[in-house]
Formats: structure tokens, C-alpha cells, sequence
């Protein structure tokens, strides 16, 4: 079966031109109900062949263009089930499994498409989701070399040292890396301790991007670990500037103001950071959250 569907596009012509030669060289255009039944096979196939695809589209479509992604789940489901190998159907089903915490059973997907994929852009993609993935089942080390893996692909000769003052070069090692992969990488880095590149590649995403709030997050909790609280409320206050609801900061600023003994600052930092809508993708976890609004006194 899979053989026929990974074929189907050659089949599909084949089955085209005999259509056509047998209707109108041979028949001239007479029998139009053997015309009728030979097409009416050709998609009853097509559909059976790809009922997966067919059956995870609607999904694609709330999730896509309504944001809808609660109810895009059982239409992902139902095509994961029904055999879709589609590498586009699969990614978006593996991401809103990782946003609900499930990313041992999002890796199984995204390792799906990755071995039915044939477009190199999905590729980089699935893999980068991967490693996500590894990170969030407990080993960032195994992530980070992952990513790094897909940063010097195929064979890019390796950065000398990640100082701040060739920012350009690590840019231009690899063009396809967007903000966000830097940022992964910033953050995966901090997780292992390498505190150089955890600063060197935030900073990259924000040479990729200067506005880009999440980076700021990043450095803020770089600066936080090192135990430079001032220039952390700093990145902090300037990731809130560019987006108020960022919960990463928001906790961090409450936990900065509870040192302090700002306890009100404190409070309203942790109320704003618990209105907002939680996924298993947020730097800190769930049970941060919970122990934040016990120490400012806020009942959940």
C-alpha cells in the first residue's frame, strides 16, 4: 500500500492517459458513462488510498486559519490512525501534542513524518521538533546536540568560540535558521550550563529579529542563573515592553520582586503571569507557576 501511494502521482498520469486514449482516440468521444465510471474509480481509490489525508484536513484548516486547536485534535487523530504519512498534517499534530505535554507521544509523530518526508524544508523542521521534544522528556544535553547537528549541516566548519563580537558570523554559518531556532538553541545551551553560547545564540535571534521579546526572556534568565539580577529585571521589564502577557518573564520578574521584599510588585507580576494561557512549551513549568502562587498568597 504504501508503495502505491508513494507511486500514485506516475500512476495517476498512466491512468490519465489511458483514460484519454480509450475514450477519445479509440471511442472518439462516444460511451461518456465508461468515461464516467473509469474517473469515478480513479478518485474512489485516490480517496481510499488517502482517506488519512483526506480525514486530517479539516483539522489543518481550524487550526490554521481559526486557531482552533482543540478541536483540530480528533480530525489529527483519526488521520494519524487512518495511516497519513503527510509530513504537513503530522507536524501540526506533533506541535499540539507538545503544547498539551505530550512529547513522548508528539516524538513518535514527528519521527513518523520524518521517515516518510521527502521535503527537505520538513526535514529541518521535524528534526528541530525532535530534539523540542527531548528537551521536554528530561535530556536538553541530548536536544542541544541536536540542534546543533541541524546548525552546521551538512559539514559548516564549527564556530571557534561564541564570542558576542562575531554575531555576523554565526548569522551567515547557517541563513536557513530563523530567530526561534537561535533561541531554542539560547535556551537548550542554558539548560546544560554553556553559558557562553546560551548568550551567544540569544543573541543571535536577537540580530535576527531586534524586537523579538522571547530572546529578551532568554537573556533575562541567563542573567538570572548567573546571578546579575539587575541586568535580568532588565532583559525582563524589556521583554514585557514588547509583549505584556509574556508568562516567562512575568514569573520571573515576581520571583525578582519577592527577593526584594516587594511583595505587592510581587502578587500583581504573579496574577498577570497566571491569567495568561498556559502550554507545556513555556520555559517553566506548571508547578512553578502553582509554587509562585502559594508564595505570594494567591489560591488556585
Amino acid at each position: 500500500m504504501e508503495v502505491i501511494k508513494r507511486k500514485w502521482f506516475f500512476i495517476s498520469l498512466a491512468y490519465i492517459f489511458a483514460i484519454y486514449f480509450i475514450f477519445i482516440v479509440m471511442l472518439k468521444g462516444g460511451q461518456p458513462t465508461l468515461y464516467i465510471v473509469l474517473l469515478s474509480a480513479y478518485v474512489c481509490v485516490t480517496a481510499i488510498l488517502f482517506i488519512g489525508n483526506i480525514v486530517g484536513f479539516p483539522g489543518l484548516v481550524l487550526h490554521a486559519f481559526f486557531k482552533k486547536e482543540e478541536k483540530a485534535l480528533p480530525f489529527y487523530q483519526a488521520a494519524y490512525k487512518l495511516g497519513s504519512k503527510s509530513s504537513q498534517l503530522l507536524s501540526a499534530y506533533g506541535l499540539v501534542l507538545l503544547r498539551k505535554g505530550e512529547a513522548a507521544q508528539a516524538k513518535e509523530i514527528f519521527e513518523t513524518a520524518l521517515a516518510h518526508n521527502r521535503n527537505y524544508l520538513y526535514t529541518r523542521t521535524l528534526k528541530a521538533n525532535i530534539a523540542i521534544c527531548d528537551w521536554k522528556l528530561g535530556d536538553p544535553q541530548k536536544a542541544y546536540d541536536e540542534y546543533l547537528d541541524l546548525y552546521y549541516f551538512p559539514d559548516k566548519e564549527k564556530l571557534v568560540d561564541y564570542s558576542l563580537d562575531n554575531l555576523e558570523v554565526g548569522a551567515e554559518l547557517n541563513p536557513s535558521f530563523t530567530e526561534q531556532d537561535f533561541l531554542t538553541m539560547g535556551f537548550l545551551a542554558l539548560l546544560i550550563n554553556n553559558i557562553d553560547a546560551a548568550l551567544y545564540f540569544s543573541h543571535l535571534a536577537l540580530l535576527k529579529s531586534p524586537n523579538y521579546a522571547a530572546a529578551y526572556d532568554n537573556l533575562g534568565q541567563i542573567y538570572f542563573k548567573t546571578g546579575d539580577k539587575e541586568k535580568a529585571k532588565e532583559a525582563f521589564d524589556k521583554a514585557l515592553e514588547l509583549k505584556p502577557t509574556l508568562i516567562d518573564s512575568l514569573y520571573y520578574l515576581a520571583l525578582l520582586a519577592l527577593e526584594n521584599d516587594q511583595a505587592a510588585e510581587a502578587k500583581e507580576y504573579a496574577e498577570k503571569a497566571l491569567a495568561q494561557p498556559f502550554n507545556a512549551l513555556n520555559t517553566i513549568s506548571e508547578h512553578e507557576l502553582n509554587r509562585l502562587a502559594k508564595l505570594v498568597g494567591i489560591e488556585r
